[in-house]
């Protein structure tokens, strides 16, 4: 209970901890973008003032040349693709200094400005539509699945393509609709000339970024409005354009999804899951990974699957994998407090030599054992060599046993030198090899600063080969008691 309110805690702590982050990351990009738009349309506002003063006269409807909001009201409709074309740059005598400015505010706008500006009116009305959606959700709940037959619900399955579209859309448009019927008011407030008709009809050319430009907007009331309208209504289109692929993206991740949950799990779908473990393991040998345990665990399973459906990238696991072998300080597998607490005083350098050391040491390690591993495989080999010829001399000691006493203990003595050989053999082996590896370690952990660990070899006459020594020197008093078969069977 103790574990599950720590656990349920540290998790808390993390999620407010990384919601803190979120929301001062979200408030610096408002910020810097409102900030870089501001400088943006100051600029031009400036340029284009002084650009287009030679000359106006030859425009009647701009006796005076362009001013600020006309400036202003170019740029908007300009960066944002809507192109009125009720202004143009290049009026008077400045021709190609207006138009050589006009393609710099452009390009400029277009690709490091208005993008800014419309990410932070999307942040603003994402919790609208967010929340229209959560209503629709509950108003149109989709059909749950029980996987496991555990009463709970595990899975959601999706409504039909319409009804799904139709759900998740409605509040984006529905928000867009209603934006541009007040801002149809607003023109038409302002400008009484035109019907609220025309209004609302130039305010969907607008949003759509189409602006055929045949509404009159000659008034600087309606200009000035235009450039927040402008700004307002083509942002939200981006809103509604990027909606519309997130939901198709997620649609099909939920149905591949389901589709796997469903699916039954055949052999060849797991030999693809096992590559995607090995692929996280590229240090380990084929060896290393036929002595894994053949099936997955349960997190891994859980990992692979998501690999498989595309919901994370092996590219963004691989460094969190490398982040917990770099702060396992003991190097058993398991990340506890007590590795964190080493690694807190220690820099980053000090950590990653500690852990460059410890997969040293691991290498030595696995290649000590593989030297183990084949001289005991070499020893054991000549052991059955040797004790199968003990077994055979020890069935002629049986069957000489009603011959003369001289031929039954030479017999016994064949039985005695044969299993004092193995005894020699496989004492001197482990000796040689257990003393060869103690001494690579021991120079692995001199060349570490380390202590390493000690290896001993066993005694040189121990165990059932000593007992068999005494067994058959004492052969020549039990006869009927030694035969091939019990010496078979110790063996």
């Amino acid at each position: 209970m103790g574990m599950a309110a720590a656990s349920a805690s540290g998790g808390d702590n993390m999620g407010g901890l990384k919601n803190k982050r979120r929301r001062k990351a979200q408030i610096m990009m408002i910020v810097s973008s409102l900030l870089l738009f501001i400088a943006y349309l100051i600029v031009c506002i400036a340029v284009f003032v002084e650009l287009e003063k030679t000359g106006a006269s030859k425009k009647p409807d701009l006796p005076k040349g362009w001013t600020p909001i006309d400036a202003a009201y170019f740029t908007m409709a300009s960066v944002s693709t809507v192109g009125y074309g009720d202004l143009t740059p290049g009026t008077g005598d400045n021709f190609v200094e207006s138009k050589v400015a006009a393609v710099f505010a452009i390009v400029i706008g277009v690709i490091f400005v208005f993008p800014q500006v419309t990410a932070v009116i999307c942040l603003i009305t994402a919790p609208i539509t967010r929340m229209g959606r959560k209503l629709m959700a509950r108003a149109f709940p989709e059909r749950g699945v029980d996987l496991d037959a555990s009463g709970d619900v595990d899975f959601l399955q999706p409504h039909t393509p319409f009804v799904f579209y139709a759900m998740n859309l409605t509040p984006s448009v529905t928000l867009n609709v209603v934006v541009q019927l007040i801002s149809a008011a607003i023109f038409h407030a302002i400008d009484p000339s035109n019907s609220y008709g025309l209004w609302f009809y130039h305010c969907i050319l607008t949003a759509t970024t189409v602006g055929y430009g045949d509404v009159n907007n000659v008034t600087e009331g309606g200009r000035l409005w235009s450039c927040f309208h402008i700004l307002i209504s083509v942002a939200m289109l981006g809103e509604v354009i990027s909606t519309i692929d997130n939901l198709r993206r997620q649609r099909q991740i939920t149905l591949e999804r389901n589709h796997m949950f469903t699916t039954r799990l055949t052999t060849k779908m797991l030999d693809g899951l096992h590559n995607h473990v090995a692929a996280f393991r590229p240090e380990s040998t084929k060896k290393d990974e036929e002595a894994r345990p053949s099936g997955l665990t349960e997190l891994e399973f859980a990992l692979c699957m998501m690999l498989e459906l595309g919901v994370v990238k092996a590219a963004d696991v691989t460094p969190f994998i490398k982040q917990f072998r770099l702060l396992d300080a003991d190097g058993n597998a398991y990340l506890e407090h007590s590795d964190i607490l080493v690694c807190e005083n220690k820099s980053l350098a000090e950590i990653q030599a500690s852990a460059a050391q410890r997969r040293k040491s691991s290498d030595v390690r696995q290649a000590t054992i593989n030297a183990l591993a084949a001289s005991a495989m070499i020893a054991s080999n000549v052991y059955q060599s040797v004790t199968s010829t003990a077994t055979s001399n020890l069935t002629n000691s049986d069957r000489a046993a009603g011959a003369p006493s001289t031929q039954t203990s030479a017999a016994q003595a064949d039985v005695v030198q044969s299993v004092t050989t193995a005894d020699s053999i496989l004492a001197n082996t482990a000796a040689s090899t257990l003393t060869s590896a103690a001494h690579a370690v021991s120079l692995t952990s001199a060349n570490k600063g380390s202590p390493g660990f000690a290896l001993r070899a066993p005694p040189p006459s121990t165990g059932f080969l000593m007992r068999q020594k005494v067994r058959a020197s004492n052969l020549a008093g039990e006869p009927e008691r030694a035969t091939a078969d019990d010496m078979h069977d110790k063996i």
